[in-house]
């Protein structure tokens, strides 16, 4: 059996020609666009993430100052929690009502429901960053303590 060659007459090519430099450069471009495009946006995410939670931890020191607050002593105020500025005004809600004693009988409280309403500003900032609305209850004494635990 004979090997067929095959002998092509012209010059042979030494390198890359323009058009291929072109094909390569126009690959490289849109694999870098992309990935950039991606880098982006993996950096959005975590800055959208960071913000949420940034937001949950804020809403986390509300609901403890909420929970420590009695609005019926004190309707309105601003504190300073670290780097964020709470303000919080209530407004009583319902009528006032006696404590139910137990097992039987009137408490030495008088009870009153209050809407509230949390502004958050973050520091430096004129405009709240968010408004967290709650409903708190208010409380009074009426006297001393009296009975097993308190003073007669």
């Amino acid at each position: 059996m004979k090997s067929l060659h095959l002998h092509f007459k012209g010059r042979q090519q030494g390198g890359f020609g323009l058009l291929e430099v072109l094909v390569s450069l126009v690959i490289f471009a849109s694999v870098g666009f992309t990935l950039l495009a991606w880098f982006q946006q993996s950096v959005n995410t975590v800055q959208r993430l960071r913000d949420f939670y940034d937001m949950q931890d804020a809403r986390r020191s509300v609901l403890e100052l909420a929970r420590s607050l009695n609005p019926m002593a004190q309707p309105k105020g601003e504190t300073k929690l670290g780097a964020l500025r709470l303000a919080w005004t209530s407004q009583p809600e319902g009528e006032e009502q006696a404590q139910m004693g137990y097992p039987i009988g009137v408490g030495r409280h008088r009870l009153r429901l209050y809407n509230s309403q949390f502004s958050v500003y973050r520091q430096g900032e004129q405009e709240p960053w968010f408004v967290e609305k709650i409903t708190l209850l208010g409380h009074q004494s009426t006297g001393p303590r009296t009975g097993m635990f308190g003073d007669e």
